[in-house]
C-alpha cells in the first residue's frame, strides 16, 4: 500500500515538476579509505525548449514562475547549522558551494571535504557535489538557478533540500516492516510530497475563487461601462439641445439689436436732416428778410456778425449730435458683443464675431455717409455765408446784364444765359450788385452775382 502511494506521488511530481531537480544520494561506501564520499548532491536543470509544452513551470512551493528559455548561472548552497540563536531556517545564512555561469561555464574544485564538478551548456546546467565529512551529509541545501524567458525577463529558480534529523544513534535507515532498511530520504521525500499534493489542492482552490472573482469584476465593469456610456449620451444629447436652444435665443437677441439700432440710426439721421433743413430755412428766410429790409451797412456788420456766431454754434451742435450718435451707437454694439463673448462658446462665438464685423461695417458705412453729408452741408454753408458776407461788405455796384427781351414782372421774366461780373449795371434797385431771375430745371429764383470775379449763380431755397 504504502508503496503504491510512494509511486503515485512520485508520478505527480514528475508531471508537475519538471526544471530544476536537486537530489542526495547517501553513500554506504564499502570502499576503502577514510576518503569515501558519504553522499553525492546533484542539481540540474534544463529549459522548456525543449520540452514544448506552454504549462507555467513551478517552483517546490508550488508557485507558477514564467518559462525558462536561457540558463545564465546555476549554484548549490549549504544552509549554515543550527544554534540557539538560529533555530529557525530563514535566520540562517546560506553558504555558497560552487557556482556555473555562462562567463565560466565549467567548474572542477576539490576542498574542504567536497570535490565540485559542474557543467554550464546550452539547454542544460548541471552540478554535482561529492560530500565527504558526514556533518555535510546531514545538512540543508538549496539550488538556485538564474535565467532568461522568451521575452528577456529575468526568471529565478529555488529549490531546497531539508534532511529529517538521524536516530536511533545516528543511524541513516530506518527499518521497514518486512525486515529491509528504508533511507531516510524516503520519507522526506514522501513528506515533501504530500505537502505538494496539499499545495496544489490549495492552489486549485485558490484559483477558482480567483477566477470566480474576476469574472465578478467582469461582469461590474460591463454594467458599469454600459451605465455610464448611457449617462453620457444623454448628457451629451442634453448639452447639444442647451446649445441649439442657447443659439437661437442668442441670434434673435442679435437680430433684434440689428433692428434697434438700425431704427436708431435711421431715426437719427432723419432728424438730423430735419433740423439741417430746418436751420438752412430760416437762415435763408432771416438773410432774405434783413437783406430786403435793411440796407445799413453798420447793421448789416451786426447781422454778419451775429449769423458767424450762429454758424459757428450750429456747426458746433451739428458736431456734438454726431459725435453722440456715434458714441452711442459704439457702446451699445460694445455692449452687445461683450455680452455674446460671455455667453457662447468658442463656434457661437466665430459666429457673433462674423455677424459684428458686418454689422460695425454696416454702421461705419452709415456714419461715414451721416459724416460726409454733414460736411457737405457745412461746406455749402460756409461758402452761402462767405459770399453773403461779401455781398454785404462790398460798397460798390457795377453790374451788367445780358437778359431776354420779356419784362421781369411777366410770368415768362427774361432769364440770364450769362452770369459774368460787371453785367447789367443798376438793373436790381433792391439788390444793385445781384441780379434775380427763374431757373427752369431747379424751378426756383436764382441770384446772378455781378461783383465777384467769374460771377456766379446763388440758388433762393
Amino acid at each position: 500500500m504504502v508503496q503504491s502511494f510512494l509511486v503515485l506521488a512520485i508520478t505527480l511530481c514528475l508531471m508537475t515538476c519538471h526544471g530544476l531537480d536537486i537530489t542526495l544520494n547517501l553513500e554506504h561506501g564499502t570502499g576503502g579509505g577514510s576518503r569515501s564520499p558519504c553522499g553525492i548532491l546533484t542539481c540540474e536543470e534544463m529549459t522548456n525548449a525543449s520540452v514544448g509544452s506552454s504549462t507555467p513551470v513551478q517552483d517546490q512551493d508550488g508557485l507558477a514562475v514564467d518559462d525558462l528559455h536561457t540558463i545564465v548561472s546555476i549554484s548549490v548552497f549549504k544552509k549554515s547549522p543550527r544554534s540557539a540563536f538560529s533555530d529557525s531556517s530563514s535566520s540562517r545564512r546560506n553558504i555558497l558551494l560552487g557556482s556555473v555561469t555562462s562567463q565560466t561555464p565549467r567548474l572542477t574544485r576539490v576542498g574542504n571535504g567536497r570535490k565540485i564538478n559542474g557543467l554550464l551548456e546550452t539547454g542544460r546546467a548541471v552540478l554535482r557535489v561529492e560530500l565527504v565529512k558526514q556533518d555535510d551529509c546531514q545538512a540543508e541545501f538549496s539550488c538556485q538557478v538564474r535565467g532568461l524567458d522568451l521575452q528577456g525577463k529575468q526568471v529565478v529558480s529555488t529549490a531546497s533540500l531539508t534532511q529529517q534529523q538521524q536516530q536511533d544513534h545516528g543511524a541513516a535507515n530506518q527499518v521497514c516492516d518486512d525486515g529491509g532498511l528504508k533511507p531516510a530520504v524516503s520519507l522526506q521525500l514522501l513528506t515533501s510530497i504530500q505537502q505538494l499534493i496539499t499545495q496544489s489542492v490549495d492552489l486549485k482552490d485558490t484559483v477558482k475563487s480567483i477566477e470566480g472573482k474576476i469574472g465578478q469584476q467582469e461582469r461590474d465593469m460591463k454594467d458599469r461601462t454600459t451605465t455610464f456610456e448611457n449617462r453620457m449620451e444623454d448628457k451629451i444629447l442634453q448639452l447639444q439641445r442647451d446649445l441649439i436652444a442657447m443659439s437661437d435665443s442668442f441670434e434673435h437677441r442679435i437680430e433684434h439689436a440689428i433692428e434697434n439700432s438700425n431704427k436708431d440710426i435711421n431715426t437719427r439721421s432723419d432728424t438730423f436732416e430735419h433740423r439741417l433743413d430746418a436751420r438752412l430755412n430760416l437762415f435763408e428766410n432771416r438773410v432774405e428778410s434783413k437783406v430786403d429790409s435793411n440796407n445799413n451797412m453798420n447793421k448789416l456788420m451786426e447781422l454778419d456778425v451775429k449769423i458767424s456766431t450762429e454758424l459757428a454754434q450750429f456747426r458746433s451742435e451739428v458736431r456734438a449730435d454726431i459725435l453722440d450718435a456715434l458714441d452711442t451707437t459704439t457702446h451699445r454694439l460694445d455692449a452687445v458683443q461683450r455680452e455674446a463673448l460671455a455667453n457662447f462658446s468658442e463656434s457661437v462665438g466665430e459666429t457673433l464675431t462674423n455677424t459684428s464685423s458686418t454689422l460695425l461695417t454696416s454702421v461705419a458705412s452709415d456714419l461715414d455717409l451721416i459724416k460726409t453729408y454733414g460736411h457737405v452741408s457745412l461746406a455749402t454753408v460756409k461758402n452761402d455765408t462767405r459770399r453773403i458776407r461779401e455781398m454785404l461788405t462790398s460798397g460798390e455796384v457795377s453790374t451788367w446784364c445780358v437778359m431776354n427781351e420779356t419784362s421781369t414782372a411777366d410770368v415768362s421774366k427774361p432769364q440770364l444765359i450769362v452770369c459774368e461780373r460787371g453785367m447789367g449795371v443798376g438793373v436790381n434797385k433792391g439788390l444793385p450788385q445781384y441780379l434775380m431771375t427763374t431757373q427752369p430745371r431747379l424751378q426756383r429764383q436764382v441770384l446772378c452775382d455781378t461783383e465777384t470775379d467769374g460771377g456766379g449763380w446763388i440758388v433762393i431755397q
